[in-house]
């Protein structure tokens, strides 16, 4: 998971029953580090025409229900003391 240069073989690329979720509409590759979130997306909401706006609203439901970001923010403040 996560933004990676290496891509499926072919015969993964290439399947009709297989979508890889590794490039968006316009053909680019995504590099967000959002592929959790827009697995997902794609698999419980079936969300194919607006996996973007879903797989968005999916992250920031769990930054809300985890309160991740104030555990990022410490750790970012720990980055600068050590």
């Amino acid at each position: 998971m996560g933004v990676n240069e290496k891509t499926f073989p072919d015969y993964i690329r290439n399947s009709d029953s297989v979508w890889t979720l590794e490039k968006n509409r316009d053909g680019q590759h995504y590099n967000d580090n959002s592929c959790l979130f827009r697995a997902v997306a794609a698999f419980i909401l079936n969300a194919q025409y607006d996996l973007a706006t879903k797989t968005y609203e999916l992250f920031q439901r769990f930054i809300e229900a985890t309160q991740i970001d104030e555990v990022l923010m410490e750790l970012s403040c720990l980055k600068y003391l050590y």
